[in-house]
């Protein structure tokens, strides 16, 4: 006689929280980004990255890699994380603003390479929690993000020229911005000067 047939059991993919969610009433934030970075998602070295699903303690890129940086209008600059949840959980989308001011041949040049890349960026944000701990944002570091937008209209907006990056579809991140602390914020800042384009 056969044996009853057995269903495997799934496993459930809940968590629970293990903490308050506290405020520090003496602590104000303020919006806004100061300093944007891009890598190229092919330099980094994932396998000898550090990260949890919140944060990044350990950012390494491959060898001869640099990132560089990207001199923005303040207004036109800014990182965003969206969840909405589809039949696999929660999935993001990150998307990366910038409005670039110098339109030389150099910039133009650069640019142009970005219509075909796929970038992680790096923000530094005016607030950095009460702890001043949390300046540094990344995003797009599972998947990195891709050209969506690339406008400019010399009629508007001083002429500069507005270009955004955005997480693309099937291959969304599973969680918000992380933040990027290398054991402090001098050393995190040591560590962007050091891997910093010349």
């Amino acid at each position: 006689m056969p044996l009853p047939f057995k269903t495997k059991k799934m496993a459930i993919c809940d968590d629970k929280i293990t903490g308050n969610i506290s405020r520090d009433c003496a602590y104000r934030p303020a919006q806004g980004v100061v300093e944007a970075y891009l890598i190229n998602l092919d330099d980094l070295d994932r396998a000898a990255s550090v990260s949890t699903d919140t944060k990044i303690t350990t950012l390494t890129l491959k060898a001869a890699a640099k990132i560089y940086s990207v001199d923005s209008v303040d207004t036109g600059l800014g990182l965003s994380a969206t969840g909405a949840r589809d039949a696999y959980g929660m999935a993001y989308t990150h998307r990366q603003k910038l409005r670039i001011i110098d339109g030389t041949s150099a910039t133009w040049e650069q640019l142009d390479k970005m219509k075909n890349s796929t970038f992680i960026s790096l923000v530094k944000t005016k607030d950095g929690s009460s702890s001043s701990d949390a300046y540094y944002k990344v995003g797009g570091y599972e998947f990195g993000m891709q050209m969506d937008v690339d406008s400019i209209d010399f009629d508007a907006e001083s002429g500069t020229r507005g270009v955004e990056f955005v997480s693309q579809e099937g291959s969304l991140e599973a969680g918000s911005v992380k933040i990027f602390l290398d054991t402090d914020l001098a050393t995190t800042e040591a560590w962007i000067a050091s891997n910093l384009f010349a």
